[in-house]
């Protein structure tokens, strides 16, 4: 739970700084894709701190949270 809640609290404030300089991400559409990847993808903390592999955790992390932010910022 603190894996899931963390990482939906860090992909929303990702969506809110996001939505700050780009008027696109304000819209639901745009920005509940963000904290829905960061979310699903905060599953995956707790496996990857027992195997000692954050590392590999926050690269794919970082990249779908990026893209699902240029996604949000292509669509009309």
């Amino acid at each position: 739970v603190g894996g899931v809640s963390g990482a939906a609290v860090g992909a929303g404030h990702k969506a809110f700084a996001s939505g700050n300089s780009a008027e696109r991400i304000r819209r639901p559409e745009n920005w509940v894709p963000i904290v829905i990847v960061g979310t699903l993808l905060g599953v995956l903390l707790y496996p990857a701190a027992e195997l000692k592999m954050l590392a590999y955790l926050f690269v794919p992390w970082q990249a779908l949270v990026a893209a699902s932010i240029a996604f949000g910022l292509t669509r009309a």
